[in-house]
């Protein structure tokens, strides 16, 4: 089973980024009021994290939009 979005709210749309706010409620019964959502219909940027000692920060975070860890 997946996490479901029960409502969206816009908050700003342009035709370069959307932000939205929804409500998620995910299998285990947790419920997330505001779950923001900032929405790139093109290309994006990100950025690469490395200390002193030439190691990298990678970090995984479930994204319950594309139902996947990343």
């Amino acid at each position: 089973m997946f996490p479901k979005r029960l409502a969206r709210t816009v908050i700003y749309e342009n035709p370069w980024v959307n932000l939205y706010v929804d409500k998620v409620i995910f299998p285990d019964g947790r419920l997330i009021e505001k779950h923001h959502c900032l929405h790139y219909d093109r290309q994006s940027v990100g950025i690469v994290i490395e200390n002193d000692k030439d190691e990298i920060l990678l970090i995984q975070s479930y994204r319950y939009i594309t139902n996947s860890i990343g």
